[in-house]
C-alpha cells in the first residue's frame, strides 16, 4: 500500500498505471530526468516534456524537442516565453539544468524532483491544444464513477492548457463535433470515461484513501487518449463556468467525503 503523501508524486503514479498491462498503451513512458535519460528518450522520441514530479497547473513544465535542420540534429526547449536551440545534447542538458535551478529556488522545490515524459503530438481544436478532465468519483455505493467531463483549449502561446494558464474551458461535445461526426461522440466519450475508471480503481487499489480523481488525457491523431496527469486534488473551475448543474453535482459529492480522506 502507499499513502496518499507518497502519491501525489508524478512518478509514482505513472509506475503504478504503467505495471498494469492494460493500461500501459495509454499512459506515456516516464524516468527521471538525468543526461543519460534525457538522451534515451529524445532519440525514442524526439519530443518530451520535462516536468516536476511533484506540483500542479501546469506550473515548471519544459517542452524538449529534437528536429533536423539542414541535415543537421538540433535541439530545443520551450519554457514559458523562452526558447533555445542548441546544436548539442550537452549544451540542451547544462540549459535545462540551469533552468530547473531557477524553478527550484523560485518554488523551492526538492532537488532530483524532474522527470522526462514521452511526448504526445496531441490532436488540436482551431490549431490549438486541448486536453480533456474527467472527474472521477467514489458514490455512496463505493463506486468509482465519472461525474463530469470537460475539454480544455490552451492559449495559442501556451504549451499547457490550464485555465490557470489561459485555457478555455469548453463542453467536450462542442469540441468534438468540429473532429469527428455527430454519431461517433459518444463512443469516445464512453472511453474516456472506462479508462477514467479503470485507472481509478488501480490507483485505489493501492490507497485506498482515495475518493475523488482528476485525469488529464489528450488524443493522439489517431483518437487514442492518452494521460498527461493524474490530480489527487482536482479544481472544478472549468465546469463552473459551462456546465453548473455538473459542478453541482460534483461538488455535492465531494462535500460528503470524510476530512481525513481529502
Amino acid at each position: 500500500m502507499v499513502t496518499f503523501k507518497s502519491l501525489i508524486s508524478k512518478w509514482k503514479k505513472t509506475k503504478l498505471l504503467r505495471a498494469d498491462p492494460e493500461l500501459r498503451p495509454f499512459i506515456a513512458e516516464t524516468i527521471w530526468f538525468t543526461k543519460r535519460n534525457l538522451r534515451h528518450m529524445l532519440n525514442k522520441y524526439n519530443l518530451v516534456f520535462v516536468k516536476p514530479s511533484r506540483g500542479s497547473l501546469g506550473r515548471g513544465i519544459i517542452k524538449v524537442q529534437k528536429e533536423l535542420q539542414d541535415k543537421r540534429t538540433v535541439y530545443s526547449y520551450h519554457y514559458k516565453k523562452r526558447k533555445e536551440t542548441f546544436s548539442t545534447l550537452s549544451g540542451l542538458h547544462r540549459a535545462l539544468k540551469q533552468q530547473i535551478a531557477k524553478i527550484f529556488a523560485r518554488r523551492k522545490r526538492t532537488k532530483k524532483s524532474y522527470l522526462i515524459q514521452q511526448g504526445i503530438p496531441l490532436l488540436k481544436y482551431k490549431d490549438r491544444l486541448f486536453d480533456i478532465r474527467s472527474i472521477v468519483q467514489l458514490n455512496s455505493n463505493n463506486e468509482w464513477v465519472t461525474t463530469g467531463i470537460v475539454c480544455r483549449v490552451g492559449h495559442p502561446k501556451k504549451i499547457v492548457t490550464n485555465y490557470s494558464s489561459g485555457g478555455t474551458p469548453m463542453r467536450y461535445e462542442d469540441v468534438m463535433r468540429k473532429l469527428v461526426p455527430e454519431e461517433n461522440i459518444s463512443f469516445h466519450r464512453q472511453q474516456i470515461e472506462r479508462l477514467s475508471i479503470k485507472m481509478a480503481k488501480k490507483l485505489s487499489e493501492e490507497c485506498p484513501a482515495l475518493r475523488i480523481l482528476g485525469f488529464d488525457l489528450g488524443y493522439d491523431s489517431y483518437f487514442n487518449p492518452w494521460l498527461i496527469e493524474v490530480n489527487l486534488t482536482p479544481r472544478f473551475k472549468s465546469f463552473k463556468r459551462i456546465d453548473m448543474d455538473t459542478y453541482k453535482k460534483i461538488k455535492h459529492l465531494f462535500s460528503g467525503y470524510p476530512r481525513t480522506c481529502r
